[in-house]
């Protein structure tokens, strides 16, 4: 049977959800287009999934690495907040110029150069 915690835990975790929502709303009260709640749910589901889930381990590994966009929204992306350049221990491909690089972005996770930093955390 369902435990009996499970609709506690349901509850409190739409209530958070909900207030987090009424403070998004209070601070963007000045742009024109918000998120509705739904969309704003859907929004933090998406990017959970993407930070947390793994990929199975099953079979030959995929031949092409996931793009930049579907490694890292574009919310946590621009949000110009904690984005700081730390070392990689191994080298990777750079998310802005597609070249080698030994560094990455501690918040995204995405390897980058020094001088691509700047340039893949802002809007163009």
């Amino acid at each position: 049977g369902k435990k009996w915690y499970w609709q506690l835990l349901s509850f409190l975790l739409n209530v958070s959800v909900n207030n987090a929502w009424q403070l998004y709303r209070w601070v963007e009260k000045s742009k024109p287009q918000q998120l509705d709640l739904l969309n704003f749910t859907r929004t933090i589901s998406l990017a959970y999934l993407q930070k947390y889930s793994e990929r199975l381990a099953i079979g030959r590994p995929p031949r092409q690495v996931l793009a930049v966009h579907k490694r890292v929204t574009l919310e946590v992306r621009f949000d110009g907040q904690n984005h700081v350049i730390v070392s990689n221990n191994k080298q990777s491909r750079c998310g802005q110029c597609k070249k080698n690089a030994r560094m990455k972005c501690r918040k995204c996770n995405i390897a980058l150069h020094t001088h691509c930093f700047e340039v893949f955390h802002n809007k163009a």
